[in-house]
């Protein structure tokens, strides 16, 4: 036996011992070699591949890995390479190898030779995957340990945080939710609440978010000051314990579910600055623990309460720094919130251009379906032909563009190396575009879009080049898909917003209806009352003129009270019937509306400045009230100008329509503006102009409905500006 062979036998026991297989590769023939060894391990058949053979069994998602580390190879960059991918046997197994590379150069450094050792690693890379499973087992069994620790701790920090915080400088009202927040959770299912005496009532001013709303409104207005129990824990100035809780007997309504009540009066020196109280809905009495954690937290709560009225006059000169800090902490976060979003047309052009530098030359173009047709919605570079442009521009019939149709509806990619001049728009157009590659944009499984990328120059569509492009798309969908997520919690958001402004306005406006209730509508029921008295006694007395001038003021008031429920009633409507969302021309409403208001200008000199209007989504009915009711005001309030002027424009911002009232009439006092959108609030005395003070009101409910928002700029006597916006898109 000669020693090369003996050698070469030697050499090839080693690598079947070592399941490893050689293979070599001849650059400038574009053949190579897998030894038997290779060809057993890796399951094929091919002793003699290509290049193209090599690339076949490896997996797709590899391959670009597997082309650039053998570019780097040719290029010079490195002269060895180790690259792990996953392998296609002939059988369908897909098996890991690893790949050990290396390059043999002529004289002149070009590469001429590959050279390289592969080895099966598939159980190296299972064992690798288990590992990496258990792992996150024992990570999510001890994050849930951590989970019931922290549990079990959280009323230990809340007291612990609560006892720091009673040792410093705070607001009196934050310390009591803390007080309360520490009660709710050692004690569990207690309900706390924290008043101040106000008015001969004791106020909650702090309550624990368990308390039905009912309950919650009932502290809020106040108990009377001789409530039983209330009154005997300031009488004392000790804790009471009331075991049997009597909603009756103790004066506090809607009550009646909770079993048993507890009282801290909090002193500071001789006075009572407020009252903690904790309830349960479990009948009995309080246990010794429970008793004893109220009286800690209450004395921990007095102790902070004299801290507090020392600190108080530094605190307040700090309270303007403080608001300051925050304002432009919060401005920071919402900064670096902003700056997470990501805009889709943005995802997509960078997309295209990423595309665009790895191809020939050529254009780029995202394609959407609206209205059966095909539109280009983000396009990169140019079309190389005017006409084709416009044929772009005008959109492509769905249906009749197979280039778009079939991957939209195979959801599969679909390359043409010679593009079919003429199977999508008329052929001349087109003369210069010679491949097309389209890759449906899956977003949730749905097809978005179609990429569509055609090229000047003749193009051969490789396995590589559709790899990359489809891989690419792949990614732009996921990018999108995330995308739409961060836009469908922005629109969530903006919901909860708009849900929060209508909720605050329509409890300024119930406060605004108890004032009314309780002045505006009982001013005219007293003059009923009153006048109608004067004149039974006129008529008593033979005195029947006298009579009829109580009676005529009798007249005026009810007429008053009619105008007030009339206007309440209206903006009830206005705000609670139901939306018909449709396409709306404000220059047709704004023209409805100077006619409705054209006996208001009989004998008047008015000059209109109307611009040209948009075409807004939103109520028509709605919106029609608005621009009444503002060019009513505007009419009303410019009366006693020998000439008067009212204005009308809108500006384009962006997502929103920004719309603007102008007039020259008397104009408000600008520290009064806040009021000027409550219900029944007005700047101006009955005598000097009439109205119910709902108008304004309603315009701003209907408003916040649509979206949109509403301010007033004026100067006393130098006329008023009303500005209100409306988003573009329907909401």
């Amino acid at each position: 036996m000669s020693d090369s062979f003996a050698s070469e036998r030697r050499f090839r026991l080693a690598l079947r011992a070592a399941r490893q297989g050689a293979w070599e590769f001849d650059l400038k023939r574009g053949s190579g070699y897998r030894s038997p060894e290779l060809l057993q391990l890796l399951g094929v058949s091919n002793g003699s591949p290509s290049l193209t053979d090599y690339l076949a069994n490896v997996d797709v998602r590899d391959r670009p890995a597997v082309l650039h580390a053998f570019g780097q190879l040719r290029s010079g960059q490195l002269d060895e390479s180790v690259l792990q991918y996953r392998f296609l046997r002939d059988d369908g197994l897909t098996i890991w190898v690893e790949q050990h590379t290396f390059v043999e150069r002529d004289d002149d450094g070009t590469p001429a030779h590959l050279y390289g050792l592969s080895r099966d690693v598939t159980t190296i890379r299972q064992t690798e995957q288990a590992l990496q499973e258990l792992n996150t087992s024992l990570e999510a069994r001890v994050a849930g340990r951590t989970r019931e620790l922290e549990s079990e701790r959280a009323a230990l920090d809340a007291f612990v945080a609560f006892t720091e915080l009673a040792g410093s400088q705070i607001d009196v009202l934050t310390l009591a939710a803390q007080a309360a927040e520490v009660l709710r959770r050692t004690l569990g299912e207690v309900s706390v609440a924290y008043y101040e005496l106000e008015d001969q009532l004791w106020k909650a001013r702090v309550w624990s978010e368990d308390f039905a709303p009912e309950v919650a409104a009932v502290l809020a207005a106040g108990i009377p000051v001789d409530a039983p129990s209330y009154a005997e824990a300031i009488q004392t100035c000790q804790v009471v314990l009331v075991p049997g809780w009597d909603a009756e007997q103790e004066h506090v309504g809607r009550t009646e579910q909770y079993g048993a009540g507890a009282f801290f009066p909090c002193f500071v020196g001789d006075e009572a600055l407020g009252l903690l109280a904790m309830g349960t809905q479990r009948a009995g009495d309080w246990t010794p623990r429970e008793q004893a954690v109220f009286r800690s937290v209450g004395r921990s709560l007095t102790l902070a309460l004299e801290r507090s009225a020392v600190a108080r006059h530094l605190h307040e000169q700090n309270q303007e720094l403080d608001a300051r800090t925050r304002a432009l902490e919060g401005f920071s976060e919402l900064t670096r919130d902003l700056s997470a979003q990501s805009d889709a047309a943005t995802l997509i052009r960078r997309t295209q251009q990423t595309l665009l530098s790895l191809l020939p030359p050529g254009y780029a173009a995202y394609w959407e379906i609206r209205d059966g047709r095909w539109y280009a919605t983000v396009q990169v570079n140019d079309v190389g032909n005017p006409q084709l442009q416009e044929a772009i521009d005008a959109g492509l019939p769905v249906g009749q563009t197979p280039t778009l149709d079939l991957p939209y509806q195979t959801k599969k990619p679909y390359f043409q190396s010679v593009y079919q001049q003429g199977a999508d728009t008329d052929a001349d157009v087109v003369r210069h575009i010679h491949a097309v590659g389209c890759v449906p944009v899956l977003v949730g499984g749905q097809v978005a879009g179609i990429m569509n990328v055609p090229l000047f120059e003749t193009r051969s569509w490789s396995a590589v080049d559709q790899t990359i492009l489809t891989t690419t798309v792949r990614s732009l969908g996921l990018a999108l898909e995330h995308a739409s997520g961060i836009l469908r919690l922005e629109e969530r958001t903006r919901a909860l917003e708009r849900s929060n402004a209508e909720l605050q306005a329509s409890n300024e406006e119930l406060e605004a209806f108890g004032y009314s209730v309780s002045h505006d509508l009982r001013t005219p029921v007293r003059h009923v009352e009153g006048f109608a008295n004067l004149a039974i006694r006129a008529f008593q007395q033979h005195k029947p003129e006298k009579a009829l001038d109580h009676l005529e003021i009798v007249k005026q008031a009810a007429l008053r009270m009619t105008s007030l429920i009339d206007a309440m009633l209206d903006h009830s409507r206005s705000t609670r019937r139901e939306r018909l969302v449709q396409s709306v021309e404000l220059d047709a409403l704004v023209e409805r509306a100077r006619q409705d208001v054209s006996e208001e200008l009989l004998g008047r000199e008015v000059q209109w400045n109307i611009q040209p209007l948009p075409v807004v989504q939103g109520d028509p009915a709605l919106l029609q009230q608005v621009m009444t009711n503002l060019l009513a005001n505007a009419v009303k309030f410019s009366r006693a100008r020998p000439h008067a002027v009212i204005e009308v424009w809108a500006e384009d911002g962006g997502s929103v329509w920004s719309l603007a009232v102008r007039d020259n009439g008397a104009g408000f006092d600008p520290a009064y503006a806040h009021k000027l959108f409550g219900v029944f609030q007005r700047l101006h005395t009955q005598q000097d102009f009439e109205g119910t003070g709902v108008g304004l009101a309603t315009v701003r409910r209907i408003l916040l409905r649509h979206g949109g928002t509403i301010t007033a700029e004026s100067q006393v006597g130098q006329g008023a500006t009303f500005r209100f916006t409306l988003p573009k898109s329907p909401v």
